[in-house]
């Protein structure tokens, strides 16, 4: 209940930062099939996303009051799964026309999850089996990649997993076999395989940009593929450039004491930044 209440307020945000509340004006459904042409906000991409996750945690907290005797609230559970899967299907529309390679997969393998836990509901396992291994194709692939969320999509792998391994239970009782042409085909899906090849490209784009060995003492360290890391480096070596580049001779005697307590100042900011890189390190070892 608390995290659909978050989402509530979340929304109600996200709408009056994007000009786009309905106040005084009673209600309008005018989001889904919207022309995103003269969306002028990236707060549109947001929205879909959080009212399916409104709907979704709101689906959650009426499968766990479930009784013997709670039909009505097992129809209202599946309305509120359908309402996500709405949402999430628009989260991938808007998604495909405003966001990257990168943003655009993940949206696919969200709507993917979310139809697969629609579908487990109602009890149709063939289109939530293959739904749920579509989702998880994709969080697989981006968790090749090696990005700074590949944690996340660990735990959601071993989230679908089991869902994937009850389908298939149900699927062989009933006698149903699983296609395994069908699971092939989401493997080698066109086009989350082209969304993937852009994204690797700018991926590989971007590091160029990036720190990627530190040269101490001979020694030549790798560093842990970390967005963080990269920046607290960055930072890091812009400060010893700067410290390096300052001129040290040529200084009148009064502007001696200025430039000492500018370069004291300059040579504090480079060890916090040198602290920073440490502390993420920590974190990988």
């Amino acid at each position: 209940m608390r995290y659909r209440q978050y989402c509530t307020r979340k929304l109600r945000r996200v709408r009056k930062r994007a000009n786009y509340s309905n106040r005084n004006h009673g209600y309008k459904k005018k989001l889904l099939n919207m022309d995103l042409n003269n969306a002028k906000s990236d707060e549109f991409v947001v929205m879909p996303l959080i009212n399916a996750e409104r709907a979704w945690s709101y689906a959650m907290q009426l499968k766990s009051d479930l009784n013997q005797d709670s039909a009505r609230k097992r129809l209202h559970l599946l309305k509120r799964l359908k309402k996500a899967a709405v949402w999430s299907k628009e989260l991938v529309r808007v998604c495909n026309s405003k966001a990257d390679a990168h943003t655009q997969l993940e949206a696919e393998a969200y709507s993917s999850w979310m139809h697969g836990n629609m579908y487990l509901e109602q009890e149709k396992h063939q289109e939530a089996f293959q739904n749920f291994a579509h989702a998880k194709t994709v969080y697989e692939q981006l968790n090749k990649v090696g990005l700074a969320a590949s944690v996340l999509y660990q735990e959601r792998i071993t989230e679908i997993q089991p869902n994937i391994r009850y389908c298939r239970y149900v699927l062989s009782r009933s006698g149903t076999e699983v296609d395994e042409a069908t699971l092939q085909s989401l493997e080698n899906d066109p086009k989350v395989l082209a969304l993937l090849h852009e994204h690797k490209q700018k991926a590989h784009t971007s590091s160029s940009n990036t720190v990627q060995v530190i040269r101490h003492l001979g020694q030549v360290l790798t560093i842990p593929s970390s967005d963080k890391l990269n920046l607290a480096l960055q930072r890091a070596q812009e400060l010893h450039n700067t410290f390096s580049s300052s001129p040290n001779s040529d200084l009148k005697a009064q502007d001696t004491a200025a430039k000492l307590q500018s370069q004291a100042t300059e040579f504090s900011q480079l060890f916090s930044s040198y602290e920073d890189a440490l502390a993420i390190v920590r974190v990988y070892q």
